[in-house]
């Protein structure tokens, strides 16, 4: 039998985690940038940033993009030096050309790149590569976008110059290279290197010779010790076999940039997801996720949910598998879910509104499943401006309703928010009761029917 049960949806601030527990310098201007990354100091955009030369990177230092650009014209953006640290969040980096390898980037240290939008971005001339970046070092790139980059050689927008590279969950669109090898590769050339994991990344458009074929990823000259596993729409070029997996999971961490950490699973038959990252409550671990490719079976101890946006609520409908293409919530009652791999899958996904993928429907917002309060409050769907993640699931809704959360829990009602002066401001629950809908009332309520207080659920009978 399906399962079946509603969701509120009521307006409320979405509080996001800190995840670089770190200082910041503010700044505003190209200046300001250059002299504070140049002292060894974090910096946070506050505006968007036109840069006029390149910037030397000899320290370890973090950039906090805070959702704003940074645009060029003819000079690179960044070299990182050797043993020196770059790690770059949330910030987009476009318009930047040079007539040398790397448009944007030459890293011969440590590069991270996560959340960010890397676009069109080239090299000049026939001969050099990695129209975004040349990777000379070790480069981590996760949930990034690297679109409409080109070069005249190697890479279209990734050089990996006998560098190491480590990819997850990032989108190669539209990229190419004029070089009329294949091998080159449109996205990605791989020139040597240690190590290269490519996991669960998505290819498309990504040309040689401009636009005379496929060629996502182009081996010129291949590491023996390489992992490809989870992409989707991956046109490999290459004079020798390559070997890759159907599945793959995979974590970044960069909490200490000293020591950075890429681990990773490849699979052809089942993978295991962590749970408890996007909300655990009262031993129950939430989680979404989404592949474009395949169907998948969870555990004996997973549930599997569609969701369906109607009106003020959200109903979640019990289904037995995940089909191709859907995106889906995931309940378990254990720290970790196991999806196999299905031929098939048997549900009825019609009138899902979850949403995989990283692309948003101009005039929506999107909403993604986290807890508030840095990680303390309600399991739900909270608004989100940064980069999607393409292996989980979002919901959307039109920019003019002015909903900024969804929240639920099939058991409990876990946070209620209200709108006040034109504000979002959270309602302190804790001690008060509140009805449904999230009205704080005077006191405990006398009349019979369900209310909300300390996060729970009562019924008043």
């Amino acid at each position: 039998m399906k399962k079946k049960f509603f969701l509120l949806l009521v307006a409320v601030i979405a509080t996001v985690a800190e995840t670089w527990a770190q200082s910041y310098t503010e700044v505003s201007s190209f200046d300001a940038l250059k002299t504070a990354l140049e002292a060894g100091q974090n910096v946070r955009l506050t505006s968007d940033i036109p840069c006029t030369s390149e910037i030397s990177i000899s320290a370890s230092v973090i950039i906090d993009g805070n959702g704003k650009k940074l645009t060029g014209s003819s000079s690179r953006a960044f070299s990182v030096d050797w043993s020196s640290v770059l790690s770059v969040k949330n910030l987009t980096v476009t318009g930047f050309s040079l007539l040398g390898g790397g448009g944007a980037f030459v890293n011969n240290g440590t590069l991270v790149l996560e959340d960010c939008t890397v676009s069109g971005n080239h090299t000049e001339g026939s001969s050099y590569g990695g129209g975004a970046i040349e990777n000379q070092g070790e480069l981590y790139a996760f949930n990034t976008t690297f679109s409409g980059n080109h070069s005249g050689e190697i890479g279209g927008a990734i050089n990996n110059y006998w560098g190491d590279l480590y990819l997850s969950e990032c989108t190669f669109s539209n990229n190419y290279t004029t070089s009329s090898d294949a091998n080159y590769g449109g996205a990605i050339g791989i020139n040597g290197g240690s190590e290269i994991r490519i996991i669960n990344c998505t290819f498309s458009g990504n040309q040689y010779n401009t636009d005379e074929g496929a060629s996502d990823l182009g081996i010129y000259s291949n590491s023996s010790d390489y992992t490809i596993a989870g992409c989707s729409g991956i046109t490999i070029q290459s004079s020798s076999a390559m070997t890759t997996y159907e599945l793959g999971v995979a974590e970044l961490d960069v909490s200490d940039l000293s020591n950075i950490k890429f681990s990773y699973t490849p699979s052809n038959d089942a993978i295991t997801l962590t749970n408890g990252k996007e909300g655990t409550v009262a031993g129950e671990y939430w989680l979404t996720y989404y592949n474009a490719s395949h169907a998948f079976t969870a555990d004996a101890n997973t549930k599997i949910y569609k969701g369906t946006l109607n009106g003020g609520s959200l109903t979640l409908t019990e289904v037995t598998d995940i089909a191709k293409g859907q995106a889906v919530i995931l309940k378990s009652t254990s720290a970790s879910v196991t999806l196999t791999l299905a031929a098939s899958a048997s549900s009825d996904f019609s009138g899902n509104d979850l949403k995989g993928g990283t692309t948003i429907t101009s005039g929506n917002d999107a909403y993604t499943l986290s807890r508030g309060n840095a990680g303390t409050g309600a399991v739900g769907f909270y608004k989100y401006s940064g980069v999607l993640k393409g292996s989980k699931a979002h919901l959307e809704m039109p920019a003019s309703t002015s909903r900024s959360f969804i929240g639920f829990d099939d058991s409990n009602t876990t946070g209620v928010i209200e709108l006040k002066d034109g504000k979002m401001e959270e309602l302190k629950f804790f001690d008060s009761w509140y009805s449904l809908d999230g009205r704080k009332l005077s006191g405990k309520p006398a009349r019979k029917g369900i209310y909300v207080k300390n996060g729970q659920k009562f019924i008043i009978k």
